[in-house]
């Protein structure tokens, strides 16, 4: 079984994200909770459930069906229907969003992963433009280009607080800390608390927070189902949250299609981004009722 919501979406910040590194600068850091029942969580522990749940990954190339909800804590709500395309190169994951607009216009994103993480998103001409920093909302909603990146899962200084029961299921609570030579990346944060569950070893819930511990921002996991006709489980809802604006995003996943060859051509940069012309083989789309 695979449960990875990190592949489909993951906790990031609202604040401008620039990508420059710039010198050491110690930051500091969020109190941290313990939620061991006797004494002080096993540190070391921690380390091997970190080290497992970073595994997790749906592998090889995936394709998504989505819809966008942008519920505003005032105002009307907007559904939007996407598509996500998902695959490894030699940097790391990176996605492809699509997303329709009600006037019939592609919103389309490529996002890099890993130790260079990069993003490109259609301009106004139809062609790639890279934007600098991560911090561009998503088609008007709370998600944003870093929650695709999850760079905090690599992070490697962090405290292991303990297990507490989340929405009725074990489960083990880090706060990871931002490496301060990338605190340019991350004006503001002082961490980011992640929720795993025990059976699946995967995400449930993100928080990232500032230095006093206050929440910024929280992406919480909805549905977990498993796809039609496999035996693997995916995240098939996620709420995003703006704890300052209490405006929120849904993202819920209509349909799937794991270890789908997908041309590489999708995920370059060069030239224009236009809609894929990609329409899964028959009987490879799985689609959840």
């Amino acid at each position: 079984m695979t449960v990875n919501w990190r592949t489909v979406l993951l906790a990031g910040c609202t604040l401008a994200l620039g990508v420059a590194v710039c010198d050491a600068q110690p930051r500091r850091r969020p109190p941290s909770t313990t939620y061991a029942p006797i004494g002080l969580p096993d540190q070391a522990e921690g380390q091997r459930i970190l080290e497992a749940s970073r595994q997790i990954g749906f592998g090889d190339s995936y394709y998504l069906e989505f819809e966008l909800r942008l519920l505003p804590r005032v105002g009307p709500d907007v559904r939007l229907s996407g598509r996500w395309f998902g695959a490894n190169n030699v940097s790391g994951p990176i996605t492809r969003l699509e997303i329709l607009h009600k006037d019939g216009t592609p919103e389309i994103w490529l996002v890099q992963g890993g130790e260079h993480p990069q993003v490109w998103r259609r301009g106004a001409d139809g062609r790639a433009e890279e934007v600098a920093g991560s911090s561009a909302a998503i088609a008007g909603s709370q998600i944003s280009a870093v929650d695709l990146q999850t760079p905090f899962m690599q992070w490697t200084e962090f405290t292991y607080e303990g297990m507490l029961r989340f929405r009725g299921r074990p489960t083990h609570v880090f706060l990871l800390y931002p490496p301060d030579s990338q605190a340019a990346r991350y004006p503001g944060v002082g961490g980011v608390r992640a929720f795993i569950d025990t059976e699946f070893n995967a995400l449930s819930q993100v928080q990232w927070v500032d230095e006093d511990g206050k929440a910024l921002k929280t992406i919480t996991a909805g549905s977990v189902r498993k796809v039609p006709g496999t035996d693997r489980w995916i995240v098939t809802t996620l709420d995003v949250r703006d704890e300052t604006t209490r405006n929120k995003s849904r993202i819920i996943i209509g349909a799937a299609a794991l270890d789908l060859p997908l041309p590489g051509s999708l995920f370059l940069p060069a030239g224009e981004l236009q809609r894929a012309e990609v329409v899964p083989p028959e009987g490879s789309l799985r689609r959840f009722e």
